[in-house]
């Protein structure tokens, strides 16, 4: 008597953990699971699109971040099934990329600029200290409006990105102290 068991196929595999953006130099283990749950041969292996921005152990899952950029994780199965999740490698270091100024935009407001933070989900702008303003991702730009004409106001600003329904805070720039001033009409 020969006996002769019969798995059932892989038929899909989904990722149960898998963050979408992942931290610089931080290491998360992603898992996923087949179905049929009773499956043969139903063991799981691990790759990425592009090895020098992230890399996988083939077999545990856990994600080598390498530097900032999107990947895609892929999960697979020995017949050929995947599953496929895109992410975003990035780093909260970010103090000399903001390039941030800050300048009088007449007797009551002041103009403040930056550079956009590659994949940053917004910024959040500090005035004297405190949190004054929160801004999309898109925006590079932002005027202080009914201020007080003379007075010394002091600006930071940093990005964030949103993670697990947290702001991962990006390091601050550097302060920008700006005085509103009447504009100077030149006559002729």
């Amino acid at each position: 008597v020969i006996d002769v068991k019969v798995y059932k196929a892989v038929e899909k595999v989904e990722f149960v953990k898998a963050p979408a953006k992942v931290r610089l130099k931080s290491k998360p283990v992603y898992t996923a699971k087949v179905t049929p749950a009773d499956a043969g041969k139903a063991d799981i292996y691990w790759q990425t699109s592009n090895r020098a921005v992230a890399d996988i152990d083939e077999n545990t899952g856990v994600l080598k971040p390498r530097k900032t950029g999107k990947v895609t994780v892929t999960a697979y199965t020995e017949n050929g099934k995947t599953a496929n999740k895109r992410i975003l490698v990035y780093t909260v270091n970010q103090v000399n990329k903001y390039n941030f100024r800050a300048k009088s935009a007449g007797a009551h407001s002041v103009k403040l600029t930056w550079n956009a933070i590659p994949n940053a989900d917004g910024y959040i702008i500090y005035r004297n200290g405190k949190v004054f303003k929160t801004l999309g991702a898109k925006t590079t730009s932002f005027t202080n409006k009914n201020l007080i004409k003379g007075k010394t106001y002091k600006y930071k600003i940093r990005a964030f990105y949103n993670v697990g329904g947290k702001k991962d805070l990006c390091t601050m720039s550097m302060e920008r102290s700006v005085k509103p001033v009447p504009v100077k009409v030149v006559s002729k």
